[in-house]
Parts: structure tokens; C-alpha cells; sequence
């Protein structure tokens, strides 16, 4: 094998690679084509010692026997040693025949315990034990597994989710049984069969190093399938239609899949013992509207008692016991099968697939979602997908069967459907609670907890990016039970019981750890109270004690108690301790809010000093409370509220407050709420916990950027504008540090610490955004940002729920996407820094459209889209289409434009270059992704779905508004949709308004193609004259339209290739011509004027470019017709061209085709009528041209020159042309610029001239014209043939050659003589040979053939040779006469040639009576020449030179009759003179041969008939 493989590379014998596929671990796969012009898949496998190549062999090995209508057919297989050498057959069958370690695999037989499995060797040459303890170090382990990354089975590591669940389906063998000992050393010896020993070379190989594979080709996957009824256009007509639902395939056209797909499995599975084990859409082909089963690389043979190995197969469709027991059962593939129905008949699969734990749990407890489905098919796939493998069907052919009896069966509607929607609107709801009170219940577990367990995630799982329903099967196996588990999932992993039966949704609920008196914390969904209407309660905050540890606090509630230390229940606002003496003195409240500020400042510092056992944990709340009453807060809608401290002090809250309060938060919270500070060892004593200490953090942050962002936003007015410059610019410079840390504070899960403020908090991070006076330009500057706030707006959206809030968020999430398209448009893509942030900002445009799409929490269930409207609704949806576009998510990038497609606002809202953006796109895609792109000649665009295709144009066309050059645009798309639809009439008029021309961009092969066939059905109608000529007009330029315009204006005979049904159109258009158009024997063509246009010219010259470089046809008729039109088409270009050399060649052609026409003899023309038209094209090469002839010139007039001199009966006038056609010839001949194959023909043309020349030179020059004309004759062999195949025209001349010769020079030796008849034979045996491939008749050599045995028989004296050849004629007689004659009975010959040309009959007759005269059967030779006489005086006319020779040799078989009368009677026969004289009165103006002949006759009959 070469080491590049390519396309047109012949990889092996009778195949040869087209196009390539893809490729994986194991290789290359392509498209092939086999002999006959079969296509077929291959698959090229470079490295015969990788894992995957092996296993792929090893499939082969199990599936090469089996067959199967709905099994994807093995072709061949095919190695290749080190050297790239192909190795034997022998070979071959000797690796295939053998068993591979990797696929023979037993099946867990239910009725037996693990104690009783052992693992047996696919070659039976050994068995050993196999410890089946995962948690043994001393376990053998696979390291060529390991280091391919494969999945590793039973591994040592016995943590986490899945490994529990494996665990618990495998019990543990009793302590010092066999399976627990190690290994003995024998157990660990090579043996073919044993997987541990894969790293070491595979000696079942062979010298194979590289494999190649033919299989069969399907047209498309079932997810293929899948994916176009995803596509616009391809929803159900009827919604309610239980038969199609939607996003999903049709049903009766589903389960005929399904039934193929399950008899190959049964086949597998039943009789062959052979598991698929990675059944699914991508694994099934659709082939002539059936299914076959193809990708056989994880195939096994499957028998009792063993482990699965390497076949976990894709775990979205694989069966839970192959999945968490590692098991196999006969029922997997069904598993698999009724996974996949489910998924092609809605579309989506019976699971979340967004996180994989989720997806393993389902399949792990048996929870798949199937409400989608009918309740009959729903009980069918339920019990198809059952966690106990015998509940199953028995087959998948049954399970088949089950299937369409639920699809045709009553259907959803009814009241049965009711009662359906109702069950599952119930179930939604419970779903909807219980799913609630898990997340209430994972939302207030203590940050220890949790942290616990994603320490113990951390250390039992292994995370992989890899996602669970990848197709890739090589990274399914290396992660298949791998899985990126994110904090949030841990606590549901771990919780998860060890035994896959005992999961239940039961399993998943947290304890309830709340007393029943306690009172409930808000759930994460619920709005903090800041959200609603904020009643404020005028009470001052407390100043604390100077000689005091504790905090006087704000009560904002009724009777407040002091909470216990020791519950776990949310913290309140109280009032002071009840233990807490009161101050013996009362304390001065401070008035103002300067003084608040100082007293907490107080409070900081006396903190910083004491003892933490006397800090109580409500005075750290309490602190918090009034460090919260210093910030601004916001209401239900989002709008900023004063501080609440400005209205207790009755004073405003000033811009120079500001820093202040921020810097008390941080204080605060770094000295008092930070590890190793008062709050860390107060909780010792006061049990102040972690998360108790994070929340009280994250109120002040949020009290600490409420104040910033307000400052910032929406600063005072009560304050100098220079003092709110100043703290402005101070916080400024604070701002992006203080956001990314506040940011931080919501974690990976985006939770703030306190549960209740989490709303608050994520939409006073969004009010950066929210409340911008203008968006942001992304710049350089600025585009690393973009990330941060699609974030914000986002965390935004999901935490809260007020419409007015959700509405603002959307706006700022719009006026992002708006903004980042005008900046990737500004940006360009034109070197790698733009293209770099091109990426940048078209990933945030999809996440930020993907927001957008969400539903709300809110109970309305808007999605962000629905809240906005006007201008800024009409540009993001524009702009979310064209970032869509970009991430190749076309479907969702129309959605977005059809969203706006009827706004009556449109053209005047939405940008002028996005709207042409947006239409050029959709056309583009048009051409490109439906049925035909413009290059496309076989189908006319939108012929699959006319609906589809209307609804896009309908989309483009409201984008283009007004402009004319989107309009002229659209207008060829109009045209191939009304073409698509049958609408002739619509059509044309789409065809007359656009006005194209050749020039035009336009005018595209599809528009071509599209217009030929409206031209074509029409034509066929009955209609006018006048129509048919409009029409076969247009018929022309659409023909034309379909050719490559980039090679139009190469020249003639160019290496120009169409395709056979290119080169058919042209064909038929041409016939379509040349029926309106007449030919005179003597003119040129006469064109109609409505045909005269020059796509004509264009035309008839692809068609001469298409005869060049064609082959001869097949068939004789069809060549026949090909020499018509080329002389047509040849002609009819001659007469537009208006380059010389180009016309000149034009007309030869068409000399050459009308030539090549009377060799043939399909008819009976006269020779004189033949030359005519000859002579017509050498005129109109006179009247044309005024500069020296060119090489085809010359030609054509050597040609005429030659034909008059045959055609002269004066001696003087045959040798005058004779020589001027013999000096035209040599000097073409001596040309060095004569192309070969017109050289050939040239040397023929001078051969045959020169033996006709020898009959009227003396012996001398007989025989120099002779030699030279067969030096010529073999010359004109050995160059190729010219565009009409006229190989055969030139061996015939060597042979009339060599017989002329035996002929003509009279003094050869009888050897010599011998030798050229034999080399004569050779020749018309090769020239037969010739036509008999093809096709064609072969007449005229066959007498050719005969002849050279006449003048065998008349050389060759009695002997071997003699009764040879003679014999050789009878046969050859006998063979082709096959006709009967109708008036046998008048002749002893009964049969004739099957010719169609009299002149052929006559020649053929007078040759048979020739060779019968010399094998002496006087009688059957004069019965074929009276025969010859006959039809030559009724068929020929009297110039006619075969009658002349047929009336030449009957007189002279009656010759002896004469002189025997003359030796009997003294006197000849005076009636047979009479008679004869007759006959020789009947040959006119015969040539030089036949009149010195006839005179001869004429003069001894004169004498005989004298007294």
C-alpha cells in the first residue's frame, strides 16, 4: 500500500478511492469505486498493532459469516506487509480465521453467583482465575488498557457513584476462595486468548501491518433522518397528529426501520450468539428505504459465565447491566433499540442529558421519561427498557411487532388523550414539589457539609469534559463512567444508595433535620423581603455602651426573643440579650448620621480588644442590621430607596458618606468575620459557625456595593458637584476591584451566602449594567468584560422574579448582544487579533441568546424575548440570528428572524446592512443546504420540500425590503421554487422578468438545469409552431446555462469532461434544433432566425468538445445518429464562428461525419449525390477565408480534390486530381504542426489514393506506388484514431493495400504473394475484431475479407493452402448469409446478407459467385450472380459501379456457354448474344477499369453475332 492515499489511488484491485469520509483511531474511511461503477465504503487501517485496529479485526473475525438483509454487507478484506506488499489470499484467510482475544466474550448467566465465573480464553487453549475483588492492590491490572486510555472494567479504585453501584451488583467472594488468591504463576503464561498480553505484537497478525475493509454504503443514519425532521419546514401538518410528533420521524416510516434493524439483531443475537453492544441512530443506515445495522466494532460472541471487557458501547443507549454491572444479557441490543425508537420518534431522549449523573441515575433506577409518547407505545418501550433483562420482550423482532400493533392501534385523542394530559400534568406537578423541597433541603445544607462531600466527589470521581453523549467511540470507552461532577451534584451522588435497585426518587430526599416548631427559611426561588415594598420602622439604632461588650441593635420586629445559640435555624433581628443587664445610665443616641458612623467605628475598635467569649452572635448580627440601615436598598421593581438611616435621622444621605460606610463593611468583615478573628474564636463559645459567619459577610459586601453602585449611578443632589466628583473618582478606582470580589462571593453554584438576599444581590450587580446610560462600545479595552457581564445579567435573571426587574435585565441583555454585533462588524476578521476576539465575542453572543430563550421563573413564563419590544427587540433578535449563524446553529439563528420577519416596523428599525446580511445568508444557505446548490444539474432546488423552501424565501424577501439589488437577488430563488412547485406558468414569467444573459452572475448551472426541464415537458406538449420555436429558444440557453462558462472559450478538442447526463441534455437540445432547422445535400444548414442567438455557436461547439473526448458509442445506430448531429453541429458552428482556423475546422468535421456516414453504407445514395455535400463544405470554406489555408483547410480540399478524380471518367481528369490530392496529402504529411490523430488520417487517405493511381501506371511504377502506399497504410495504423474512430477504415486500406499489390504486380514470387494476403487477412481480422466490440455491423469487411480469399484461391495452386482458404470461404459464406431470399426458389442460394444497403447485397453476391466458380460449383455460382443482377437492376441505378460489376461478371459466366454453342454449332447462341449485349447496354458512363472491360465484351459479342 503507497504510504499517500489520495483520491483516484487504486488502494487494491477493482477499487478506487473517490472521496474521503473522515477518519478515527483506527483510520481513514472512504468512498470507493468498484468495478462497474459500484460505490462502496472502505476503510483504510494504517497501524495494525493499535488497540482499536484490533478490535476492529477482531469483529471481522465474528460478523464476516453472517448475512442479513438489514446487516450493512462485508465486502472484502485486504493486508498489506511492512513493505506496502498486497499478502495472499492464503494470508488473509489464515488471519481472518483466526479468533481474537478482544471480542469472544461470555455472558453473566443469571441463574449463577460470581463465585462460579471464570474467564475462559477465546483460543480454549487455557483457563484462569480472575479476581473479581476490586478492592485487591494484587489484582492484575491491563496496562496496555491503561495507557490507551480504555476503560479499565473492575478497577481499584472503588469510590464514588458508579463504582458503588458496580460494588453492589457484584458480590464479594467469601474470604479465601480462589477468586481472592493472586494469580499462580501459570495462570499468568502468554495464551493466544488472554488480554494480558496486548502489548505484546498480535502473532495471530501475521505479516500484517495494514488492513484494508470494503463494506457496503448507505445514503444516510437514522440520526441523519433525525436531524432533517429537525429542520424548518419538517413539522407535522396536523399537531395533534399521534402518528408525527414533533421534532421526531413519522412513525409508519419509524417502525420499518426499527422492524429491519430488530431482524438483524435477532440474527445476531439468536443465531450467531453475536451482541452488537453500541446499537443506535448513528449505527443503523438507511439503505432503499430500509434499515441495515452497520459499525461492527464493539460486536462480541457471546457465551455463559463471563465479564464483559472492552464493550460498554455509548452509555445514552446502553442497557444498565452492561453499564453499572458490566454484565451482558440477551436482551442489551433491545435495550438499546427501544432507546433509540424513543429518541427518533420525539426527538429527544428519555432522560436529562445536561449533566451526567443525572442521565446514569434514571437508567440506574429505571426512571426514564416516556410521557412524550402514546400511552400504547409508552407501555411498549416501558417494558423494552425494564431493569430486569428477563422482563423484556424475548426478541427484538417481538418487540418490533408490539411496536406497530401501539402505533396503528387508537390513537392519544379522545377522552382517553384527556384523561393521558391530565396524568401527566399531575405528575408534573408532584415532580415539580419534590424537586423543590430537594433543592430547599440542599440549599440550607451547612457549607461543611457540603464540602465534606465534594471532598470525597473529589477524590472517587474523575472528571472528564467529555460529553455522556459523545459519539466518539474511542473517548466513550476511555470515559464512558467517568463524569464532571460540579459541587451542586455531589451531595445527590453521595446520597444515592450503593444497590442500583434501591435507588428511587425516595433515595434522593434529605432528612428532615427542622424541628416542626421552627420556622423555614425562604427557598432559593422565593424574592428576599427587600424585594417587595420596604415598611420602615423609625427606631434609632442603639449607641453602644462604652463600658459595655455589647452592641445595642435596631428591633424591626414585634416582641423579639434572643435565639437560641444551638439551632440551626436562620438568624433574626433581635433586641438585646435578655441576660444583659441594662446600662445603670441612659446612653445619649446619637442624632446624626455622621454620629451612627462614629459609633460603629466605636464599636470596631472595642472589639478589636476584647475578649471573644463575651461577643455574642447577635451582636455581630446586629451589627450587620445597622451596617445594612446605612446602605441605600431596593424595591420590588429594582428602583433605588434612601438608606433607611437617613429616615431615622430625619437628614440625607450624603455623597461623602459613601466611603465611610464602605470602609466600616470591610473592616467588619475582614477583622471580625475572617478566619483566625474574633468570630472564628467566638465560635467556640457561641457557636458561631462558618456559614453563619458567611452569610453576616455577605449582607455587608452587598450593604458595601449597594452603596457604591448607588453612588456611582445615581449620586445625591444635595451634595457640591466638586464633593461628588471626588468621592466619585475615589470609588471609581475601587469599582472593578470591589465587583470582582463581590462576584466571587456567589460561587460556582451562583449562590450568595445569604439565601434571602440572593436576589437583591445579583441584580445590584446587575445594576452596572442595567442602569448605563449607553452600552459599551467593546473595545480592546473593554471585550475581556463582556464575559463578566453576560454573567451578571444572567445570575440576574435566574434569581429573580419581579416582571419589571426580568423586563430592565432584558433590556441590558439585548443592548449587550446589539452592541457586541456592532462591534464584531466594526472589528472585521482580517488578522488573528480580530479573528481572536471575533471568537470572544461570538461566544458571548450565543450564551447571552441562549439567556435570552430561558423561561422565566416567574409564574408567566416569559422568556426575555417576550419582555421588551420596539427597536431594541427587532435589532437583538437580528443580531442573536447572526451569532447563531456563526456558531452554525442555523435553525435557531432563523427562528430569531422569523420571530420578526412581520414586523411592520422591519425596514425602518432594524440596520440596512444586518437585513442584507441576514438575506444574503438565507440565500446562501438555500443554495447550499437544500435539495441542489447552483452547480447542481440533477435537481431542481426545493423539489423535496417546496414548503420549506417558500417559508425561507418568504424570510428573505421581508428582510430585502426595498432594495434592488437583494430583489434581483431573490428572483432566480422565486423562479426555482415555481419550477420546483410544476408551475410553468409562474415560472416563465419569473424567467421573462429577470431578463438574463450568459454574462449575468446569475445565471448559474441550477437555473439551467431548472429551466431545462420546464423547456423539455413543455416541448413535449402539443403546441404551435411559434411557441415551440419561443421555446426551443430558451431550451438552448438553458442547455448552455448547465456548462462550465469558465471553459467556454477553450478551443475545440480541449480535455473538456461532462458528465454522461450533460452530454444527453445537449444531445436532446440539439435534436431539438435540427428538427426546425433543414440541411439541402448541396448547402449549409438554413437556421431559423428565432434560433440565431449565440448561445447556439456556444452549444453546438460543447457538444463537438463532448464527441472528442467520448468514447465510441456501444451501440451502431446511436452512432449513426452521433455522426448526424456532430455534422450538423459542425456546420451550423462554421457558419457563426468568425475565427479561420476554428471554422476550418468546424467543416472539416462535418465532411469527416458526412464521409464517415457513406462508409458505412447504411443506404444506397449515389456516389455523385454524395460528393455534393462535400463539395459544399470546401465552398464555404472558399467564400470564407482570403488568408492561406490552414492544416484542416488543406484537408478538406485534398479530400475533394481525391473524390473528383473518383468520380472523373476521363482518364486525364482522374490522374490531374489524383496528384493534386497526393501533393496536398504529403504536404500535410511533412507537416510537423498536423495534429497525430489527423496525420493517421491523412496517411490513410494518401494510401488508398496511391493503389488507385497504381491501376494506371506501368509495372515498374505499379510497384513504387505500391510499396509507398503501404508504407502508409501502416503508418496511418499506428497513430490513433480521429474523433469518428476510423481505426477500422484504416486497416481495411492495408489490407485493399496489400491485395492491390498481389493485384496489380504481376511478377511477384508466389510466396510474396502468399505473405501479403496473409498480412491482408490479419488486417480485416483486427478491423472486425474492431467493430464487433463496439457493436457494429460488419458487412463490408466481411467481403473485404472474402475477396482477399478470391485472390488466394486464383494465386495458390491445388494443395493445403487452397482447400484452406476455400474453405475458410465457404464458412465465412455460410455464417453471414442469414436472410432468406423470398423468391428462393428461382435461385439454388437461399440466403442473403442481413445489410441494409443493396450496393453491400450486390458486392457480397458477386464475390460469393466468384469463389464458388473456382471451387468448381458452377451451378451456386451463377445462382448469386443472377441474384446480384437482380437486385442491382431493381435497387441500383445504371451509373452505379457495383451493378456495373455485378452485369461484368454474369456475362462473363456465360462466356463458356457461348463457345460451347460456337464448338457445337459452328455459331454461338444468338439469343444469349442478344441477351448479353442487352445487359452491357445497361452499364452508363462505368469508370476506366469497367469500360476497357466492357468494350472488350461488346467487341467478341459484336463478331458472334455476325452470319
Amino acid at each position: 500500500m503507497t504510504s499517500l492515499i489520495q483520491r483516484g489511488l487504486e488502494i487494491v484491485p477493482g477499487y478506487t478511492l473517490v472521496r474521503r469520509l473522515g477518519s478515527g483511531m483506527a483510520g481513514e474511511v472512504w468512498v470507493a469505486r468498484a468495478s462497474g461503477g459500484v460505490y462502496v465504503a472502505v476503510k483504510v487501517v494504517r497501524d495494525m498493532s493499535m488497540i482499536g485496529s484490533k478490535r476492529e479485526l477482531g469483529a471481522l473475525r465474528i460478523v464476516r459469516e453472517v448475512k442479513h438483509t438489514n446487516l450493512c454487507p462485508l465486502i472484502g478484506v485486504w493486508f498489506f506487509d511492512a513493505d506496502g506488499e498486497l499478502l495472499s489470499n492464503s494470508a488473509t484467510d489464515d488471519i481472518l480465521g483466526r479468533e481474537s482475544s478482544l471480542i469472544d466474550t461470555e455472558c453473566l448467566s443469571g441463574d449463577r453467583n460470581s463465585d462460579e465465573m471464570r474467564e475462559t480464553h477465546a483460543m480454549g487453549l487455557a483457563d484462569s482465575n480472575v479476581d473479581l475483588n476490586p478492592r485487591d492492590p494484587s489484582a492484575p491490572s491491563d496496562s496496555h488498557l491503561q495507557e490507551t486510555g480504555e476503560y479499565k472494567g473492575d478497577a481499584a479504585d472503588d469510590s464514588g457513584f458508579l463504582s458503588a453501584l458496580s460494588r453492589k451488583s457484584t458480590p464479594r467472594p467469601n474470604r479465601g476462595s480462589d477468586l481472592t488468591r493472586p494469580r499462580s504463576d501459570s495462570s499468568t503464561l502468554p495464551t493466544p486468548g488472554d488480554r494480558r498480553n496486548e502489548d505484546d505484537p498480535d502473532s495471530s497478525l501475521g505479516d500484517a501491518k495494514q488492513m484494508v475493509i470494503a463494506m457496503g454504503l448507505g445514503e444516510k443514519t437514522l440520526h441523519d433522518r433525525l436531524v432533517e425532521m429537525r429542520a424548518p419546514g419538517n413539522a407535522p401538518e396536523n399537531e395533534n397528529d399521534p402518528l408525527h410528533l414533533p421534532g421526531g420521524v413519522p412513525a409508519p416510516e419509524l417502525i420499518r426501520y426499527i422492524t429491519g434493524a430488530a431482524s438483524a439483531i435477532d440474527e445476531l443475537n439468536i443465531h450467531h450468539n453475536i451482541y452488537h453492544c453500541d446499537i443506535k441512530p448513528q449505527n443503523i443506515l438507511i439503505v432503499g428505504g430500509n434499515a441495515q445495522v452497520c459499525d461492527f466494532g464493539l460486536a462480541r460472541r457471546v457465551h455463559e459465565n463471563r465479564r464483559t471487557q472492552l464493550a460498554i458501547g455509548t452509555p445514552a443507549y446502553g442497557a444498565p447491566e452492561m453499564l453499572f454491572d458490566q454484565t451482558y444479557t440477551k436482551t442489551i441490543d433491545q435495550y438499546s433499540l427501544a432507546i433509540t425508537y424513543y429518541e427518533m420518534r420525539t426527538g429527544n431522549l428519555p432522560f436529562e442529558t445536561s449533566r451526567r449523573s443525572s442521565f446514569l441515575r434514571a437508567k440506574a433506577n429505571g426512571e426514564l421519561r416516556l410521557d412524550e409518547l402514546p400511552v400504547r407505545e409508552r407501555e411498549v418501550i416501558e417494558r423494552a427498557t425494564r431493569l430486569d433483562p428477563s422482563e423484556r420482550y424475548e426478541t427484538c423482532s417481538q418487540f418490533a411487532e408490539k411496536l406497530n400493533e401501539a402505533i396503528f392501534s387508537t390513537g392519544v385523542s379522545g377522552a382517553g388523550g384527556r384523561r393521558t394530559k391530565a396524568l401527566i400534568a399531575t405528575a408534573i406537578c408532584l415532580l415539580t414539589l419534590i424537586g423543590g423541597g430537594v433543592a430547599y433541603y440542599v440549599s440550607t445544607l451547612p457549607k461543611t457539609v457540603v464540602a465534606e462531600n465534594d471532598a470525597k466527589s473529589d477524590e472517587s470521581i474523575q472528571s472528564s469534559s467529555t460529553d455522556p453523549l459523545e459519539n466518539n467511540r474511542e473517548a466513550e470507552q476511555s470515559s464512558a463512567f467517568d463524569s464532571d461532577i460540579r459541587p451542586d451534584d455531589a451531595l445527590a451522588i453521595d446520597s444515592v444508595p450503593q444497590d442500583p435497585a434501591d435507588l428511587s426518587p425516595n433515595a434522593l430526599e434529605p432528612p428532615n433535620t427542622t424541628e416542626p416548631d421552627s420556622t423555614p427559611p425562604l427557598s432559593m426561588g422565593q424574592e428576599s423581603p427587600a424585594n417587595a415594598p420596604e415598611k420602615h420602622t423609625d427606631v434609632a439604632p442603639a449607641i453602644p455602651d462604652p463600658t459595655s461588650g455589647e452592641m445595642p441593635v435596631v428591633s424591626t420586629g414585634p416582641d423579639p426573643i434572643e435565639m437560641d445559640p444551638s439551632t440551626d435555624a436562620p438568624p433574626v433581628i433581635t433586641t438585646l440579650p435578655a441576660n444583659v443587664d441594662p446600662p445603670t445610665e441612659p446612653k445619649r443616641t446619637p442624632e446624626t448620621i455622621d454620629e451612627y458612623l462614629a459609633a460603629a467605628v466605636d464599636q470596631l475598635d472595642r472589639w478589636s480588644t476584647q475578649d471573644p467569649a463575651i461577643i455574642k452572635r447577635t451582636d455581630l448580627e446586629a451589627f450587620a442590621d445597622q451596617i445594612e440601615s446605612f446602605a441605600p436598598t431596593l424595591d420590588a421593581d429594582g428602583n433605588w430607596v434612601d438608606p433607611q438611616i437617613a429616615s431615622i435621622t430625619k437628614s440625607p444621605f450624603e455623597e461623602r458618606h459613601v466611603p465611610s460606610v464602605i470602609a466600616i463593611a470591610d473592616r467588619f468583615r475582614d477583622e471580625t468575620l475572617a478566619d483566625e478573628t474574633l468570630a472564628d474564636k467566638a465560635n467556640k463559645v457561641n457557636r458561631i459557625s462558618t456559614e453563619d459567619a458567611n452569610v453576616l459577610a455577605g449582607r455587608v459586601a452587598l450593604a458595601s456595593l449597594r452603596s457604591l453602585v448607588r453612588s456611582l449611578l445615581a449620586p445625591s443632589s444635595s451634595v457640591s458637584p466638586d464633593a461628588k466628583d471626588d468621592v466619585r473618582k475615589t470609588l471609581r478606582g475601587e469599582q472593578a476591584q470591589r465587583i470582582a470580589a463581590f462576584r466571587d462571593l456567589f460561587g460556582d453554584d451562583d449562590r450568595f451566602p445569604s439565601s434571602e438576599h440572593q436576589a437583591d444581590a445579583s441584580y445590584t450587580l446587575a445594576k452596572f449594567i442595567v442602569d448605563a446610560k449607553k452600552s459599551l462600545s467593546f473595545d480592546d479595552d473593554e471585550i475581556e468584560i463582556a464575559k463578566e457581564r453576560r454573567s451578571d445579567l444572567n445570575r440576574a435573571n435566574a434569581l429573580n422574579l419581579n416582571p419589571v426587574r426580568l423586563s430592565r435585565l432584558a433590556e441590558a441583555q439585548m443592548g449587550d448582544l446589539v452592541a457586541l454585533r456592532v462591534a464584531r462588524d466594526d472589528a472585521g476578521g482580517g488578522d488573528d487579533s480580530s479573528a481572536q476576539r471575533n471568537e470572544v465575542i461570538d461566544a458571548v453572543a450565543v450564551d447571552i441568546t441562549r439567556d435570552l430563550d430561558k423561561p422565566a421563573a416567574h409564574a408567566d413564563q416569559k422568556t426575555g424575548w417576550d419582555r421588551v419590544s420596539g427597536e431594541l427587540n427587532l435589532n437583538a433578535h437580528a443580531a442573536a440570528g447572526l451569532a447563531m449563524w456563526d456558531a452554525n446553529r442555523v435553525s435557531d439563528a432563523m427562528k430569531h428572524w422569523i420571530a420578526i420577519q412581520n414586523d411592520a416596523l422591519l425596514d425602518l428599525h432594524v440596520r440596512d446592512d444586518w437585513r442584507t446580511d441576514v438575506a444574503n445568508r438565507c440565500l446562501d444557505w438555500l443554495a447550499e443546504n437544500t435539495d441542489a446548490d447552483d452547480n447542481d444539474i440533477e435537481t431542481v432546488r426545493f423539489s423535496k420540500s417546496t414548503r420549506h423552501g417558500t417559508g425561507v424565501l418568504e424570510l428573505v424577501s421581508r428582510f430585502a425590503g426595498k432594495s434592488a439589488d437583494l430583489r434581483k437577488k431573490i428572483q432566480p430563488e422565486q423562479f426555482l421554487l415555481a419550477a420546483a412547485k410544476g408551475d410553468y406558468r409562474t415560472a416563465m414569467e419569473a424567467w421573462d422578468a429577470m431578463n438574463l444573459s450568459m454574462d449575468d452572475p446569475r445565471t448559474t448551472p441550477q437555473i439551467g438545469y431548472a429551466l431545462w426541464e420546464l423547456c423539455s415537458r413543455r416541448l413535449k406538449d402539443n403546441i404551435s409552431d411559434t411557441e415551440r420555436a419561443a421555446i426551443t429558444n430558451d431550451l438552448v440557453f438553458a442547455t448552455v446555462a448547465q456548462l462550465d462558462n469558465a471553459t467556454a472559450g477553450e478551443r475545440l478538442g480541449s480535455d473538456i469532461r461532462l458528465s454522461e447526463t450533460l452530454a444527453n441534455r445537449i444531445n436532446q437540445t440539439l435534436d431539438s434544433v435540427h428538427k426546425m432547422t433543414t440541411h439541402p445535400i448541396d448547402a449549409m444548414p438554413q437556421i431559423s432566425q428565432r434560433l440565431d442567438r449565440p448561445e447556439l455557436f456556444v452549444l453546438c461547439k460543447r457538444y463537438l468538445d463532448t464527441i472528442a473526448n467520448s468514447t465510441a458509442p456501444s451501440d451502431h445506430g446511436r452512432f449513426l445518429d452521433r455522426l448526424e448531429k456532430v455534422q450538423f453541429a459542425a456546420a451550423t458552428a462554421a457558419m457563426i464562428e468568425k475565427d479561420v482556423p476554428a471554422r476550418d475546422e468546424f467543416l472539416l468535421i462535418a465532411s469527416e461525419a458526412f464521409i464517415q456516414t457513406r462508409y458505412e453504407e447504411i443506404d444506397d445514395l449515389p456516389a455523385v449525390e454524395m460528393i455534393e455535400r462535400l463539395f459544399a463544405y470546401e465552398k464555404a470554406g472558399d467564400n470564407a477565408s482570403r488568408s492561406a489555408p490552414t492544416i484542416y483547410r488543406q484537408f478538406l480540399v485534398a479530400r475533394a480534390a481525391d473524390q473528383r478524380g473518383y468520380l472523373s471518367r476521363d482518364d486525364e481528369d482522374v490522374l490531374k486530381y489524383y496528384v493534386q490530392a497526393r501533393g496536398a496529402y504529403t504536404q500535410l504529411i511533412e507537416n510537423p504542426n498536423v495534429p497525430p490523430d489527423l496525420r493517421g488520417s491523412v496517411y490513410r487517405c494518401r494510401a488508398s489514393l496511391l493503389s488507385r493511381l497504381a491501376v494506371q501506371e506501368t509495372l515498374p511504377r505499379k510497384r513504387e506506388l505500391l510499396e509507398l502506399a503501404a508504407k502508409d497504410a501502416s503508418a496511418a495504423v499506428s497513430l490513433p484514431p480521429r474523433w469518428h474512430f476510423d481505426n477500422d477504415d484504416r486497416l481495411t486500406t492495408a489490407a485493399e493495400v496489400n491485395i492491390s499489390t498481389v493485384r496489380l504486380v504481376t511478377d511477384l514470387e508466389l510466396s510474396e504473394k502468399q505473405k501479403l494476403l496473409d498480412d491482408a487477412d490479419r488486417y480485416i481480422a483486427e478491423a472486425i475484431a474492431v467493430r464487433k466490440q463496439l457493436g457494429y455491423p460488419t458487412f463490408m469487411h466481411e467481403t473485404h475479407r472474402l475477396n482477399g480469399y478470391l485472390f488466394d484461391l486464383l494465386m495458390s495452386p491445388k494443395g493445403r493452402r487452397h482447400s484452406n482458404r476455400e474453405q475458410k470461404a465457404m464458412t465465412l459464406m455460410s455464417q453471414l448469409g442469414t436472410v432468406p431470399i423470398p423468391s428462393a426458389q428461382e435461385f439454388e442460394v437461399e440466403k442473403t446478407l442481413a445489410a441494409p444497403s443493396y450496393r453491400t447485397k450486390v458486392h457480397w453476391h458477386c464475390m460469393c459467385a466468384m469463389v464458388h466458380r473456382l471451387a468448381e460449383h458452377p451451378e451456386m455460382a451463377m445462382s448469386h450472380i443472377r441474384y446480384a443482377l437482380q437486385i442491382a437492376e431493381e435497387h441500383l441505378p445504371e451509373t452505379d459501379d457495383r451493378r456495373h460489376r455485378a452485369v461484368l461478371i454474369y456475362v462473363q459466366f456465360k462466356g463458356p456457354e457461348l463457345l460451347e454453342g460456337v464448338s457445337k454449332n459452328g455459331r454461338a447462341d444468338q439469343q444469349l448474344v442478344g441477351e448479353l449485349s442487352d445487359k452491357l447496354n445497361t452499364i452508363v458512363d462505368p469508370n476506366s477499369y469497367f469500360r476497357i472491360e466492357k468494350q472488350g465484351y461488346v467487341r467478341d459479342l459484336e463478331k458472334m453475332a455476325k452470319p
